[in-house]
Formats: C-alpha cells, sequence, structure tokens
C-alpha cells in the first residue's frame, strides 16, 4: 500500500513526502487496509491533523472509511461503489466481524479511527470516459439509426486500432518497423494510466499521413475514411475529460477547491459539443456528459449539502472566488460562503497577516473568467462579512491578496490542503518497480521501503 502526505506552508507553497509503500500481505479486505492506515497515520503522529484522505474509488476502501471513519460515507457514494469497477479484491465472510472485534485488534494506546475521506476525482473521470462510456456504447443511445451507424464504426475502428497497439507490444521487429516509419515509438494505452487511451487516439492521428504504411507493415486492415472521422471526432469530444484529468492528476499547484471550477468548465465544453452538428461527436460528448452529471451531479447542481466543501474551497481560491458560477446561483453561494465565514471566525479563525504566498499559473485558460461580473452587494455587519464581501470584490486573483483577509486566508488553508486525486500515490508503484528490480530479488520488505523512503523524500525536495 502506498500513501504520500500534502501539506501547504506559510508561504501558501505545495509540499509533499512519501510516507510508506509497504507490501500489503494477504487479502485486500477493508478492515486490513483500515489497521494500516491508522497505524502509518499514528506512526507520524498525524491522525488528528489530517484534514482528508484521498483514495481510489474501489469498495474495499469506501467500506473501510465508512465502517472506521470519523464520518460515514454518503449514501451516494454507497450506491455507486456497487457500480463502479472494484480495483481492490472481493470483500470476504471475514468483513462481517464487527467494530469492537477489529478495534480489539488495535493497541488500546492508538487513535483508532480513520479521518474524514474522499474518493479520488479523478478516477470517477476516468470511469466517465471507460465504464460510462462503454454502457452508453452497449445502450445503443436509443436505438437511433443514425447512433447505430456510429456505434459500429467506433467497434471497427476501435478494435482496428488495438490490434495495431498489440502487434507493436508484442513484437519487437514490429515495433522496430513502426518505429523508423513514425521516427519515434509508438504511444500505447496503460491500464495504469486514466487518459492513456486517448493519448494514443492522438497520436494516431498525428501520424495520419503515416498510418496506412504502419498498419499495412503490421498487418493490420487500414482504417477508412469514416474511421479516421470517428477517430477526429473521438478525440475532440474527449479533449474536455482528458484535459481536466490532467489538470486534477498535476501535484504542484493544484487545491481541493479545483475540482468543481474543472468539472463545471468540463460540462460546459461537453454540452457544446453536443449541441453541435458533428456526424460522431455528439454521441461520444453525449454519453461522457450523462456519465459526469451521474458521478457529480452535486458539485455540477451546486448542491450545498452534498458539495458544501468543494463549492467553499473553489471560493476560498482568489483565482476563482465566484467569477466561475452562474449567475443564477451566485447570491446563494455568496450566502454560503459567507455564513461559512461567520462560523469559521467564532471556532478557529487563526488570523497571521505577515504570510507570503506564490502564485499558479495565471495564464491557463482555467482561470480565463470575466472579472467585471459582480459578486453581489452586502453590508457587512461584523468583520467575517466584511472580509468577505472585500474579497468578492477585490479583482485581484493572485494568491498574495489573501494576506489581505485573515479570516478567508485561514478557511483557504484549511479547505485546499487536500489535493483532488490519488494520483501522487498511484505513482509511488511506479518508481517502486524503478527500485525492486529482478536482480533485487532476495531484498527483504524492510529494505524496499527504506529505499522507497529515501529516494522519493529526497527526491521531492
Amino acid at each position: 500500500m502506498g500513501v504520500t502526505v500534502h501539506w501547504i506552508d506559510e508561504n501558501f507553497k505545495r509540499n509533499s513526502a512519501v510516507l510508506t509503500l509497504s507490501r500489503f500481505v494477504g487479502s485486500h479486505t477493508n478492515d486490513k487496509i483500515a489497521d494500516l492506515l491508522i497505524k502509518c497515520f499514528n506512526f507520524y503522529q498525524i491522525s488528528r491533523k489530517i484534514v482528508l484522505v484521498i483514495t481510489d474509488n474501489a469498495s474495499n476502501f469506501i467500506k473501510a472509511f465508512r465502517e472506521y471513519g470519523l464520518q460515514e460515507t454518503s449514501e451516494e457514494d454507497r450506491e455507486s461503489a456497487l457500480e463502479e469497477t472494484n480495483e481492490g479484491e472481493p470483500e470476504s465472510e471475514h468483513d462481517l466481524e464487527t467494530i469492537d472485534d477489529v478495534f480489539s485488534k488495535f493497541d488500546e494506546e492508538e487513535f483508532a479511527e480513520l479521518p474524514p475521506h474522499y474518493r479520488c476525482a479523478s478516477h470517477s473521470l476516468s470511469l466517465v470516459a471507460t465504464t460510462d462510456f462503454k454502457a452508453a456504447l452497449i445502450s445503443g443511445f436509443g436505438g437511433e439509426k443514425q447512433a447505430t451507424k456510429f456505434k459500429k464504426t467506433m467497434r471497427d475502428a476501435m478494435s482496428k486500432c488495438t490490434a495495431f497497439w498489440n502487434k507493436v507490444g508484442r513484437s519487437v521487429q514490429t515495433a522496430e518497423a513502426v518505429k523508423s516509419i513514425f521516427k519515434q515509438c509508438v504511444v500505447t494505452p496503460s491500464a495504469t494510466r486514466w487518459n492513456s487511451t486517448f493519448d494514443s487516439v492522438e497520436f494516431l492521428l498525428k501520424k495520419k499521413d503515416l498510418l496506412d504504411e504502419a498498419f499495412i507493415l503490421a498487418k493490420i486492415p487500414k482504417l477508412n475514411e469514416a474511421e479516421r472521422e470517428l477517430l477526429k471526432e473521438y478525440q475532440a469530444a474527449m479533449a474536455p475529460i482528458a484535459w481536466s484529468l490532467d489538470k486534477m492528476q498535476s501535484e504542484a499547484n493544484i487545491y481541493f477547491g479545483f475540482i468543481a471550477p474543472i468539472l463545471f468548465k468540463c460540462e460546459t465544453k461537453l454540452t457544446g459539443l453536443c449541441n453541435g452538428d458533428s456526424l460522431y461527436g455528439k454521441y461520444i460528448a453525449k454519453s461522457l456528459l450523462v456519465g459526469l452529471r451521474k458521478r457529480f451531479g452535486g458539485i455540477l447542481n451546486f448542491d450545498r449539502g452534498t458539495a458544501h466543501k468543494e463549492l467553499v474551497a473553489a471560493i476560498c481560491l482568489p483565482s476563482f472566488k465566484l467569477w466561475w458560477v452562474p449567475e443564477d446561483k451566485k447570491i446563494e453561494l455568496k450566502d454560503l460562503f459567507m455564513r461559512e465565514a461567520k462560523s469559521w471566525n467564532e471556532k478557529e479563525v487563526d488570523t497571521n497577516p505577515g504570510m507570503e504566498f506564490n502564485n499558479a499559473n495565471q495564464d491557463d485558460d482555467l482561470f480565463d473568467f470575466d472579472l467585471s461580473r459582480s459578486s453581489g452587494n452586502s453590508t457587512g455587519i461584523n468583520d467575517a462579512e466584511l472580509q468577505c464581501v472585500q474579497y468578492l470584490q477585490d479583482s485581484d486573483t493572485s494568491i498574495q491578496s489573501l494576506r489581505k483577509y485573515p479570516i478567508i486566508m485561514s478557511m483557504s488553508v484549511k479547505f485546499n490542503t487536500a489535493l483532488p486525486s490519488s494520483a501522487p500515490a498511484e505513482r509511488l508503484f511506479s518508481y517502486g518497480g524503478m527500485i525492486l528490480r529482478p536482480q533485487r530479488a532476495r531484498m527483504s520488505d524492510e529494505n524496499f521501503e527504506k529505499l522507497v523512503f529515501l529516494k522519493l523524500n529526497s527526491f521531492r525536495k
């Protein structure tokens, strides 16, 4: 099991470190997951300092945090977990033991509760492009005649591409010959990279003038014009999902508050494609939009109950504030933000106006908003309300601007400490494979974990 930790320092700079990459012995059941995580957190004495734990969507992780966490997983998570691809092992009858039985295994001095849990947004988004998209293909898009044609063309095109990728991956001679044609190695899909299929199709389209020669050499039937057009529209329709995944899987200039604006922008782009006149792209975009709204409905509907954390975290970032919010939702979210600030001020405000910050990349189109749009007017009656009004009306989008609003600065640090994705933990396994080479087959688990810890923490400084 791989565990990483991420925090924001006094300069609002993102810091990361590796806690462990250890062998998970036996079945990956929810009680064992809880046991390992609690021991890891207690070893570093951070159990009560953790804001959120981000994991993938495997049912064993969800159950571990539902059973042994500080707060229960939502009902929506419980239902959707049954529909998603379970990356963990099936739960066994052993999981039916009571909480008292499991807690009895922990030392009495240990903090036998897991911190709050959040499901990886990148993983959920990848399921939109895989599981939900495949489900739409099976359903046939309602049986429309044009949709049936799209379904057949899609299967034929992807079958040829998959055969080509498999041939290149399995035959050294074919791989070398194709490389001599493309002047570079072929990009092929990988099960561990969530947008790898998009990247692979994009690579083929960049080499469209050489595709026929490469497919003939690999003894794969050539793509016809309809299939080429489909791949082109597939790339255009999948681009918003791939863009969103690339954003969320970042580790440096990314905060929890990016989730809602990224998803909203992704939905907007997909909606535009659905209303377009493309032959195939509108069906792809339609299936993606259905999956996106199914998995992120609370955020996209600006639900102040189920998406409270995501919405407040986004508003706490000067790059977003309320500029990304539709006009008909501004007053609602402004009210939510001000109530949260007043509550925060009463509980645990920590004012330190001397903090300095680093700028995020303001050249990205994610931050392209009309700053002239009003965030609304209000007459504040206390310090928290006054800071909220001044903050929302401030046109400064730099992170340094938080220095002027200590209450909001404190909120922003707390709400935006977590990352949207568990990708950093997933990357540990790639690094682990580089260390545990065949020549080191006799290395002990303890030495392996020490090497990973020393190498990656040194690399991250």
